[in-house]
This record gives structure tokens, sequence and C-alpha cells, in this order.
């Protein structure tokens, strides 16, 4: 999807050179270098990011629950005298 991206760029790059880009491939272009809207997807991706983490976090504490819950179970069924 990347390489797509980049490729619909650098077409857009030459027909903004050649002069054959449209109004909406020319404010798209001044769009994709916009300072605040690359530092709104920076802390979007940085939000995603977070929020992937806490949810591996959130998986790990439950099943190490689930593990002490099981260790759990079966220390109260062992019986040393047989």
């Amino acid at each position: 999807m990347e390489q797509l991206g980049s490729l619909a760029e650098d077409l857009l790059e030459e027909r903004v050179r050649n002069g054959t880009a449209s109004p909406t491939e020319s404010v798209a272009l001044l769009k994709l270098n916009d300072p605040v809207a690359i530092a709104n997807l920076e802390r979007i991706q940085a939000q995603t990011a977070y929020l992937k983490a806490q949810e591996e976090k959130a998986r790990s504490e439950t099943f190490r629950e689930e593990v002490m819950q099981k260790a759990m179970e079966a220390m109260k069924r062992y019986n040393p005298n047989g």
C-alpha cells in the first residue's frame, strides 16, 4: 500500500512540474506538505501504537492471571499424603 502511495505522489509531482495537475491535485500536494497535517498523522500513529501496547499488556495480564488461577487450583487439589 505504501508503494502505491509513493507512486501516486511521484505521478502528482510529475503532473505539477508539467503544468498538467488539476487544482484538486495541487491542493492535495499542498496538504501532503502541511506541517499541521503531518503532526496530526504522527499523533494518530503514536496513539495507535500506544493503544496496541495497552491491548498487548491487557492480554498478557489476563494470561498471567489465568495461569496463576490454574496453579492455585492445582495446589488446592494436591494431597501430600497420597
